[in-house]
């Protein structure tokens, strides 16, 4: 099982988040957990080992390590699509 690590971007994204999909954020979250290649999509052009995820409209960005995986940030597809 690989141990989640949040940043500080990504805390201050998931409490504006509505109630109900940071319920599903966190089971999802924990799915990520056990199987981070789980519908896992490897961004292009970048380093290896950086993915995001969706959950609903949102979107997670994250890196894996060997064992870690370092949560960036939660935010809705429009707004993460200008970021990447």
């Amino acid at each position: 099982m690989y141990e989640l690590v949040f940043t500080r971007h990504f805390e201050k994204d998931f409490r504006v988040l509505p109630g109900e999909m940071q319920k599903r954020l966190l089971l999802r979250l924990k799915d990520l957990q056990a199987d981070p290649f789980k519908d896992a999509r490897k961004l292009k052009g970048v380093l290896r080992g950086r993915f995001r995820v969706r959950v609903g409209e949102y979107r997670v960005r994250y890196d894996l390590d060997e064992k870690t995986i370092l949560l960036y940030y939660v935010k809705h597809r429009k707004e993460i699509c200008r970021n990447i």
